[in-house]
């Protein structure tokens, strides 16, 4: 099942009708859910769109498509194309896809008779319709429902009365401020093709010192909670949802069976007579029922805002990935009245990995593989486990033996993907918003990992650099008190024995002076690689200052420090001939073993080392002078 869950009660209703028929057939409903807007830019389309691209729909037996909740055409268009690519038995309710099955309502019928309950029984002759989309088919057959009532009627709507407000509140009312600020005096009715876009104008009126239905009677579609709630209640049509919902599954399954299934179903809608176009008819009684329910929510947003808070202080400090599922895991494990007892936080294998650009994440689609980083199966915690995508996708469902609700939504930051969650819960929670608000502050939250991701990497990256030579890439002054004397320290501390050594180039002056700071320069990059490569393992080097290193190490019985000595001479020795370095480049060395139980004296050791040091250095600075 594909929906847009901006419209929350719809999704809601026709997802209890589903799940009622789900249930009596023993079938598995894989909800892929989004929040996608038309008045969204291009990072927010891309990163809810990516949610529809996570199932693979040729897995899948059938597909319900509620077509008419999108707000983007390239979802429709995807969904079109890879249904009737597959020939997947697939229904789509109240928007017709060449190719599939359609389930809706008679969209006329509805409209045309609000219009003609304000034109004879509140004599309404000026009307301002606020459409959907233009070109949209939901919103252009309402619009020709009131334009016939009117005519039949000998009321013409003129064309600059006819505007468009994107099924949204907002727009509507700009386009509406706009309207008025050309005409003289207010229309007599606004008839808007849904109830969110009625609400919104009634909002605006009041803010403005209107009133409804005395100044402007206001009439939207849809019979959604909130225009039940509205004060005066919204006049609407109503469509019967969850019948809607329960009858086209049915008719799936039909489908699927290979029975026989009507191509087409349309149901009729029914009028709902509110204040709102001054006249009191039953959704007075259903807005006072659900100022109660309003009333009864209160404490539950209280219990929401602290489990926001508890995962929130769960993984604000998270930068990787066992800490992520240890700290997800402890909590999910105490509390997760919301997520249900069946649950799923998937990521991609390579988010705690950071690169210098994040353009992988914005590649469409899900990889092969996902990182489980939480799970529950009947309240219990999993393991951290990476799967193949599909695998986690059926996971859960697999292990059950009855029908099933899964609603799968996107982890993303703008249009960066980052995974999935899958929840195992009824389609109440689409109610309220309430998951948006989750999916929100779920995102959000990733948005917190991956910049502690890269700030830790940041920070490594510093505490590197700031103990670390640039020009030879050993460590430097720093590094050795960080890193070498600690070493010591420790080794000696243990019972260990320690190997202490200084070594020098030699006539570093002579290669400046004579072949320049470019070529000195190599040198100390040479004796480094060396370093790097002839010591034993487990030693470390540092450059100490200038053409000094300074190199530690535990004692090995394999190994004397005469032998280290002529292993990295002999190695400086060949690098000098494959590179065919055109100035001599030899080095002193000079060492001391720490006896056992021996306390570190750095000062001490220095001069020990350095002593043995000289004394080779003036052999080595005889042979070169005697070269020369």
């Amino acid at each position: 099942m594909f929906a847009n869950c901006w419209s929350s009660d719809y999704v809601q209703e026709v997802g209890r009708g589903i799940r009622e028929a789900a249930e009596k057939e023993n079938a598995d409903i894989f909800a892929f859910l989004n929040y996608s807007a038309h008045l969204s830019g291009d990072v927010e389309h891309r990163g809810e769109f990516n949610i529809f691209l996570l199932p693979d729909i040729k897995d899948f037996d059938g597909v319900l498509v509620l077509a008419n909740t999108f707000n983007l055409e390239e979802e429709t268009t995807y969904l079109h194309d890879k249904i009737k690519e597959l020939g997947i038995p697939a229904v789509s309710l109240e928007y017709e896809m060449e190719g599939t099955g359609y389930l809706g309502f008679d969209n006329y019928s509805g409209m045309h008779e609000l219009a003609t309950h304000l034109i004879r029984e509140h004599g309404v002759k000026r009307i301002v319709f606020i459409g959907g989309i233009k070109g949209h088919p939901d919103s252009d057959v309402r619009l020709k429902a009131v334009t016939d009532a009117a005519a039949e009627n000998q009321i013409t709507i003129r064309k600059g009365d006819i505007l468009y407000g994107s099924w949204e509140a907002a727009d509507s009312c700009r386009q509406f401020e706009e309207w008025l600020e050309c005409n003289d005096a207010l229309p007599d009715a606004v008839i808007c093709a849904n109830d969110i876009m009625a609400v919104g104008i009634c909002d605006w009126l009041i803010e403005h010192g209107f009133q409804i239905p005395d100044d402007v009677k206001v009439t939207g579609y849809d019979c959604i909670r909130s225009a039940m709630e509205y004060s005066p209640v919204i006049t609407t049509v109503s469509h019967e949802r969850v019948g809607l919902g329960y009858r086209a599954l049915q008719n799936l399954l039909d489908k699927i069976d290979g029975k026989e299934a009507a191509p087409r179903e349309v149901m009729k809608p029914r009028v709902v007579i509110g204040g709102s176009c001054g006249c009191h008819g039953t959704g007075i009684d259903e807005q006072a029922d659900s100022g109660k329910s309003i009333l009864n929510r209160k404490p539950d947003a209280m219990v929401t805002d602290r489990h926001f808070r508890h995962i929130y202080t769960s993984v604000r400090k998270v930068t990787v990935l066992e800490e992520f599922h240890a700290s997800l895991s402890k909590l999910f494990g105490q509390e997760h009245d919301m997520e249900g007892e069946s649950f799923m936080w998937c990521i991609r294998p390579d988010l705690f990995v950071v690169e210098d650009n994040d353009d992988r994440f914005r590649t469409p689609g899900y990889g092969d593989e996902v990182d489980v980083v939480c799970s529950l199966e009947d309240g219990v915690p999993g393991l951290c486990r990476r799967m193949s995508t599909k695998e986690a996708v059926f996971w859960t469902a697999e292990r059950k033996d009855k029908s099933g609700i899964y609603l799968f939504v996107t982890m993303r930051s703008d249009d960066k993907h980052l995974g999935f969650c899958m929840l195992n819960r009824d389609f109440e929670i689409v109610g309220d918003l309430l998951l948006y608000i989750w999916t929100r502050h779920v995102n959000e939250y990733m948005e917190q990992i991956l910049s502690n991701v890269k700030i830790a990497e940041l920070t490594r990256k510093l505490q590197e650099l700031s103990v670390t030579d640039v020009l030879t890439g050993l460590y430097n002054r720093m590094g050795c008190e960080k890193t070498l004397y600690p070493f010591v320290e420790e080794c000696q501390k243990r019972g260990g024995q320690s190997i202490v050594m200084l070594a020098d180039i030699d006539r570093m002056k002579t290669i400046n002076d004579q072949y320049g700071h470019g070529q000195g320069d190599l040198a100390l990059q040479i004796v480094s690689h060396v370093l790097k490569t002839a010591l034993p393992r487990g030693f470390m080097a540092a450059r100490f200052g200038g053409d000094e290193f300074f190199i530690v190490g535990e004692s090995l019985e394999s190994a004397s420090i005469d032998e280290i000595t002529q292993n990295v001479t002999d190695q400086l020795a060949k690098e000098v001939q494959r590179r065919q370095i055109p100035f001599p480049l030899t080095m002193s060395i000079g060492g001391v073993r720490l006896e056992q139980g021996e306390t570190f004296q750095l000062m001490d050791c220095l001069q020990r080392v350095d002593e043995h040091m000289y004394k080779v250095k003036e052999i080595h600075h005889r042979q070169i002078d005697g070269q020369a």
